[in-house]
């Protein structure tokens, strides 16, 4: 299993360097979100393939053949308690690390679980209308705003100009007809299965940074404007 970690995290260092270096400069977003996508998969997945664990087994039966070989050149005393001994420290050690793993999955999967219901809640108290295929659920507290499917949680309408208020239907609307949701939900799901490992939470940022760099590169109009007013909403305190 360590061999596993070890090579998907050489996978995922070199392929977030290549990006750093090459490609994070680019303006083809589309295809930076797959390799990314692309990159994050296949680190998990080309460690399990199975030339890896061939060579795993091969290191399995070495050490095999070294635990059967250990009694005979032991004497007769220690030919039985110096294996099991290290046998039972080995099966102690794995167990130890397992209920780490477990503990730090089930906390992980409590906090995923905690922001959902965060979100149902602040669904709840809100005031909801509808604007054609969309949910607009108005808080009444500051917070930048924020979509979730085809709901969009805002502080308050009246903030907002005719002009600020197409500009951000806008954007979640791209955000929602991107698939992003996808992606996010994905990167969820990595992130409570290996949520020891750093390069996950790297992945997830870079993602949702270039999330939004797709999302504005196709804005029309005032680049200017909405630029500034994306700024103005990002800095609004959470809700």
């Amino acid at each position: 299993m360590l061999t596993v970690l070890i090579n998907v995290s050489i996978i995922w260092l070199c392929s977030l360097l290549f990006y750093e270096l090459l490609l994070k400069k680019q303006t083809f977003h589309r295809l930076n979100r797959f390799y990314l996508l692309f990159t994050l998969i296949a680190g998990i997945l080309l460690p399990l393939l199975p030339w890896g664990k061939s060579v795993q087994a091969t290191i399995l039966d070495k050490d095999a053949a070294m635990i059967a070989v250990a009694p005979a050149t032991t004497t007769a005393g220690s030919a039985v308690t110096i294996p099991v001994a290290a046998l039972q420290e080995h099966f102690m050690s794995i167990s130890c690390w397992q209920f780490l793993y477990i503990t730090g999955l089930a906390a992980a999967l409590l906090y995923q679980l905690r922001e959902l219901w965060q979100l149902r809640q602040m669904y709840r108290h809100s005031v909801i209308q509808r604007q054609e295929q969309w949910i607009i659920a108005t808080t009444g507290r500051p917070h930048s705003p924020l979509s979730f499917l085809r709901i969009i949680f805002i502080s308050g309408r009246d903030q907002y100009t005719e002009r600020e208020w197409q500009m951000l239907l806008q954007h979640e609307q791209q955000h929602y007809h991107s698939r992003h949701i996808l992606d996010l939900l994905l990167m969820q799901l990595v992130a409570v299965l290996l949520w020891f490992h750093p390069l996950v939470y790297i992945y997830r940022y870079k993602l949702r940074l270039l999330h939004e760099y797709e999302v504005d590169s196709l804005q029309q109009g005032d680049v200017q404007s909405y630029g500034r007013f994306l700024l103005e909403q990002a800095t609004l305190k959470p809700g």
